[in-house]
């Protein structure tokens, strides 16, 4: 499958038009968008990613063609069907949403405008089977049956569940969730931009 973006109205000439940038950095950023310029472009993959990057580059002006070797587009954000049920093939999560929402106020628009989000509550559930022995292959103990775990949203919540499993964990979890806020901030710190002339997250 292949989708073609075609030029918008953010052409080069539209670059051109601007005023000139007050310092020299500016203008070597500039010089080198100008010279990486091309009319046409080719994105190989129709997933969340590539629809973004092609989104963008059919914005600044360029002639976009995208192809994707499933028969329809979204990636992990598709949707697959058989004998008459649905299944989403993704997204399970809906991670670092001020960068997707950065996203959308690139192309002209929000999150909230364009995204229909519902909360789950529990997130998910996790399901155990019964003991099987592998010398038999089949279950160990007659009485024995599947059972679930329910995983909620939240820290504390995350917290509770550790330590219902393993006695002195949520502690440790603790540690590792201060340590990935920290990630976090840091990678929306600096890979929220696109493109070197926009802050990030600026709206």
């Amino acid at each position: 499958m292949s989708a073609r973006f075609p030029m918008s109205g953010r052409g080069r000439e539209g670059r051109r038009g601007r005023s000139a940038p007050k310092n020299g950095r500016q203008a070597r950023q500039k010089r080198g968008q100008e010279a990486l310029a091309a009319e046409q472009a080719v994105v190989i993959g129709g997933g969340i990613s590539g629809l973004a990057t092609a989104a963008l580059l059919a914005r600044d002006g360029h002639s976009v063609t995208l192809l994707e070797k499933q028969p329809q587009l979204g990636g992990r954000a598709g949707r697959w069907s058989h004998d008459g049920f649905n299944f989403d093939t993704g997204p399970s999560w809906y991670l670092m949403p001020e960068v997707i929402d950065h996203w959308f106020k690139l192309m002209g628009t929000s999150a909230a405008a364009e995204l229909e989000l519902t909360r789950l509550d529990p997130a998910y559930k996790l399901w155990t089977s019964a003991p099987v022995d592998v010398t038999q292959q089949y279950p160990a103990s007659q009485s024995s049956a599947a059972s679930s775990t329910e995983v909620r949203t939240g820290r504390r919540e995350a917290q509770a569940l550790f330590e219902s499993q393993q006695p002195g964990s949520a502690a440790a979890l603790g540690k590792y969730l201060d340590s990935a806020e920290l990630a976090y901030a840091l990678a929306k710190k600096n890979t929220s931009c696109t493109i070197p002339s926009e802050r990030c997250g600026a709206s």
